[in-house]
């Protein structure tokens, strides 16, 4: 199920369920023609693979998905609840083909239905594309200034002036870079083979560390930092990170390198844990993590 309460895109844990719970589930939550108190979306899955999405959009109007293996398109309807219902039962009675022809074959949207719409992976890890990505900085704030060389040499054949320029550039490019760098290799280095679960829905996280899994209920952190650079006129800004305190002394760090932290906080926002924001031009991670 996905709530009101959970953060966009966000899921709670996946449970066995039957027929008559998901049955009663809806009836319990959308025979009111207004939005619910706090379901969103239904999202069921089966053995074989195939996932169903129950939305209710709007007043009086529900969306009916069908994920089916072909990745290529999915199966769509908007119509009354009756659909959701129609929906549900031929899914639980494995009347694919049937609950097929209900709904309409389409790839409007399909990559976004299959990804943030049904699914965000919350199990949060460092990984090659989010290095990339956090490093593309180096470029646009030390690209100009290593580029001043070549074009010197164009312009300025005097090697006494070649001489200055290249030295100014280098002394600046290093004054962008070498901060930042120093900063992505200390998240780099806390985070190895740490992979953890943490969502807005759920009272649990999930940490695994060097194959090995732990799971540590919310109510046992004492206190929640986050760590922020409070410029946005520098090229390591945007690196940051949320320590997490628990009540048994151990440290759990979420970088920039791991999770976006803009909306870190709110993954803890219904729970009773103290938190505070700290301004620091070198957010380098002081306690490092050691669950």
């Amino acid at each position: 199920m996905k709530t009101y309460r959970d953060e966009e895109g966000e899921y709670s844990d996946y449970r066995t369920t039957n027929l008559s719970d998901i049955k009663d589930l809806i009836s319990s939550n959308w025979v009111n023609p207004d939005p619910p108190g706090y379901l969103e979306i239904i999202s069921i899955s089966n053995s074989n693979g195939l996932h169903l999405l129950l939305e209710h959009f709007a007043k009086n109007v529900f969306d009916v998905y069908l994920l089916t293996k072909d990745q290529k398109f999915h199966f769509h309807k908007r119509s009354y609840i009756e659909i959701a219902f129609d929906a549900v039962e031929l899914f639980f009675d494995d009347k694919i083909e049937e609950l097929q022809v209900r709904l309409n074959r389409t790839k409007k949207e399909n990559s976004y239905i299959r990804g943030d719409f049904f699914f965000k992976d919350h199990n949060y890890r460092y990984t090659w594309e989010r290095s990339i990505r956090e490093v593309s900085w180096i470029w646009w704030s030390a690209g100009p200034f290593v580029l001043i060389v070549p074009m010197s040499l164009i312009s300025t054949p005097n090697p006494s002036t070649m001489g200055f320029v290249m030295i100014f550039s280098l002394s600046i490019t290093s004054l962008f870079v070498l901060p930042g760098i120093s900063i992505h290799l200390n998240y780099k280095k806390d985070i190895s083979n740490l992979i953890i679960r943490v969502t807005r829905g759920q009272d649990q996280m999930i940490i695994w560390r060097n194959g090995l899994e732990e799971k540590i209920n919310k109510s046992e952190i004492q206190k929640i930092t986050e760590f922020k650079n409070p410029s946005y006129r520098i090229p390591w800004s945007e690196y940051g990170y949320t320590e997490l305190k628990l009540k048994d002394g151990r440290v759990i760090n979420l970088s920039s390198l791991i999770v976006d932290q803009l909306f870190i906080l709110d993954k803890f926002k219904y729970h009773d844990i103290e938190t505070n924001t700290i301004d620091d031009w070198f957010p380098t991670i002081k306690n490092k993590t050691n669950i």
